[in-house]
């Protein structure tokens, strides 16, 4: 017998109920087909580039796609895996528009966590100038993932920072 329920999550949670699965297994099912959906679209993002570098610039586009510019793509799918962690994590224990709400918030928090540590040194009050700190160490650094400078300079980057980049993903 089928069921037509209204909310989407109750069938996803009947088919889960169906087969004796644990937590651990469906949340790490819902992080690796979403991770995969993320690389899907990461391969059609690049695609896409190498569409634009083609039409806008002709011959001497494979010259753009230099080994910064991989790097700097590498780390993007990277960052988007960590994201889509997170967000899971959220799930776990919120509706989907909050849970869509609390991670966009980490990661705009965390794309300027630089800003957040020198706001930190520059608060008049002690307790302000800790928590401050302690919210930019705790939260994700994703400024770790942006290679946009040296992309757009064509500067190289050292094997060490996309390991470091990589391993803190």
């Amino acid at each position: 017998a089928t069921f037509k329920f209204l909310n989407p999550t109750l069938e996803t949670i009947f088919v889960a109920l169906s087969h004796p699965i644990s937590r651990l297994q469906f949340v790490m099912g819902k992080f690796l087909g979403l991770c995969g959906v993320i690389l899907v679209n990461w391969f059609g993002m690049i695609l896409a580039l190498g569409a634009i570098f083609v039409t806008s610039m002709g011959e001497s586009a494979a010259e753009s796609f230099s080994s910064t510019m991989v790097v700097a793509l590498s780390l993007v799918a990277v960052q988007s895996w960590v994201l889509a962690a997170i967000a899971i994590f959220f799930s776990s224990f919120s509706t989907a528009s909050l849970s869509v709400m609390f991670t966009l918030g980490i990661y705009l928090v965390g794309s300027n966590i630089s800003q957040l540590r020198l706001l930190s040194k520059h608060v008049d009050t002690v307790i302000a100038s800790q928590v401050l700190y302690v919210a930019a160490t705790i939260l994700p650094n994703f400024e770790r993932f942006s290679l946009g400078t040296s992309v757009a300079y064509g500067l190289p980057v050292a094997p060490q920072v996309f390991g470091l980049a990589v391993f803190y993903g």
